[in-house]
């Protein structure tokens, strides 16, 4: 395959991707209440309304993408991974940043402004993604950012069990 091949390929998988992991997102958000509270839900999606549990919706879809993207272009797996997982982590942190500047700068949350927040971050994510993939910059720092996205898995684990006495990890007074 040439690179024009290529890149229209990555081009077209990302723009549906995009969607299919956007939707995914929004699911997510009731996946945990649909399973009945189970458990292992609770693990990978919010459990409650807090702004960490947010950042699953995100995050897991994301990592699951990644690893969808690393066998659908074998040829440009380190670049896919290290792009995408650039991305989720970008679009994961936006969360907070913007969840916290508009809600502090109006003094409230507004579930409109919620929902765009993900939906910005989510796109941060997917064109961060998707410029790293093509750039390949960041092919050397494929390992770091894997472990980056395993310890922040594992810190989403651990605190939907045993969450810290941190805002961030309760839900907002309502």
């Amino acid at each position: 395959m040439n690179g024009d091949d290529m890149d229209n390929k990555l081009n077209t998988t990302v723009r549906r991707g995009f969607w299919l992991v956007l939707i995914f997102g929004f699911a997510a958000h009731f996946f945990y209440e649909w399973s009945g509270q189970n458990f292992l839900a609770g693990l990978f999606f919010p459990v409650n309304e807090s702004t960490w549990e947010h950042m699953k919706l995100i995050f897991i879809p994301m990592f699951l993408w990644t690893i969808f993207l690393a066998f659908r272009f074998p040829e440009s797996r380190d670049c896919v991974i290290s792009g995408f997982l650039a991305g989720l982590l970008l679009g994961t942190a936006a969360i907070p940043v913007l969840f916290y500047t508009y809600s502090g700068i109006l003094g409230k949350n507004v579930m409109v402004l919620d929902i765009l927040v993900y939906i910005i971050c989510m796109m941060t994510a997917f064109y961060t993604g998707w410029r790293m993939t093509k750039s390949c910059r960041l092919k050397p720092y494929t390992r770091l950012l894997e472990i980056i996205v395993y310890l922040i898995l594992l810190c989403f684990v651990i605190f939907s069990v045993h969450p810290p006495k941190l805002g961030v990890f309760h839900p907002p007074a309502a």
